[in-house]
């Protein structure tokens, strides 16, 4: 029998995610929301971590400390996914700080994992939610046969050398221009740190900029790959028919609730925090829509599952909606193949 949703514990209350920044502190009147302490305390931690480092690389390189640079960029891929996703979704500080907390976020940590600054708002916010992972988001995993690597290894080569350039499309022909001008300057500059950075010291620029550039698109693409991987043939277009749910405290904990995917595209401006009440209290609905939520793993985890097409293992780690897990398994091996969008869909 497949593990149930409620006998995997959920994030710990708020009170207890503040205490990396006590509320009386100068940095937490910074931000709208008290909640998001542990994102500003994130962005404090990588700035501190990552900035000294590519410094001393590019004033006096050796490979150990690209070793440590790079270990770092690793470790901290995920985090900093859910740090840059919330920073996106919601102003996190008060007008006062908004512009320093801003180039702290976009200008400095962004490039430090190889985004260019205000690229990922553009193309999450200004597309992939406008249209819901539907044929016109450039990163949209919906024609694709999800648990073939060759169908894969395409969609990556797509994220890494086209799709950016195809979020400057989109912005340009849906008349976003804001956003546009923001992202089509982020991008300039950025290949212009990178020329830059070449010219004075190709090891440095190739272990702050470039690899973390390469591994980053490689993981937010397997990441998004994950999260539309399961398509329900009837309603692509519905949250929680092309959306998948990942009920893992430890990855949901350090990713700000980053794995209920299914709850965030149905209400996106919900809190992180709250994310995971919001899947409690729709349970039901969840089970009657037949929406994909696994227990006790974690993105990577089912990537790599879809790759090995290991559908019994990821039946296995399904929440129990009372079903026999061969029938989990077909629902799985079906939602896996390209869908199409119905007519009128993401128009």
């Amino acid at each position: 029998m497949a593990p149930t949703l409620r006998s995997v514990p959920h994030m710990p209350p708020t009170p207890a995610l503040r205490a990396d920044i006590p509320t009386s502190t100068t940095l937490t009147r910074a931000l709208r929301d008290p909640r998001d302490a542990p994102v500003l305390a994130l962005v404090i931690r990588l700035v501190l971590l990552l900035v000294p480092l590519a410094a001393l690389l590019f004033l006096r390189f050796h490979w150990a400390i690209a070793v440590v640079y790079l270990a770092l960029i690793q470790r901290y891929s995920a985090p900093f996914a859910g740090l840059i996703h919330e920073a996106t979704h919601r102003r996190l500080f008060v007008p006062r700080w908004s512009a320093l907390g801003t180039f702290f976020v976009e200008w400095i940590v962004a490039p430090s994992f190889g985004m260019s600054p205000y690229l990922y708002a553009a193309q999450h916010v200004g597309m992939h939610h406008a249209e819901n992972n539907l044929e016109d988001d450039a990163s949209a995993t919906i024609a694709y046969q999800r648990d073939s690597i060759s169908q894969y290894a395409l969609y990556f080569l797509r994220f890494l050398f086209a799709a950016h350039w195809e979020v400057l499309g989109y912005l340009r022909a849906r008349g976003k221009q804001p956003m546009l001008r923001r992202a089509a300057l982020g991008l300039a500059a950025h290949y212009a740190v990178i020329a830059a950075a070449l010219a004075h010291d190709w090891r440095a620029a190739l272990t702050v900029l470039i690899v973390p550039m390469v591994f980053m698109r490689l993981a937010f693409s397997a990441g998004n790959w994950a999260q539309h991987g399961f398509i329900a043939p009837d309603a692509p277009d519905s949250p929680l028919g092309n959306t998948i749910t990942c009920v893992e405290p430890r990855f949901n904990r350090e990713t700000f609730n980053s794995g209920y995917h299914s709850a965030h595209h149905a209400a996106p401006r919900v809190h992180w925090s709250e994310l995971p009440d919001a899947l409690s209290r729709d349970f039901e609905r969840y089970r009657a829509e037949r929406a994909v939520v696994f227990v006790g793993v974690e993105y990577a985890h089912v990537f790599v599952a879809m790759m090995l097409r290991r559908y019994r293992w990821l039946a296995e780690r399904h929440a129990d909606y009372g079903e026999e897990l061969s029938v989990v398994e077909a629902r799985l091996r079906l939602r896996l193949r390209p869908a199409r969008q119905r007519s009128g869909q993401g128009q």
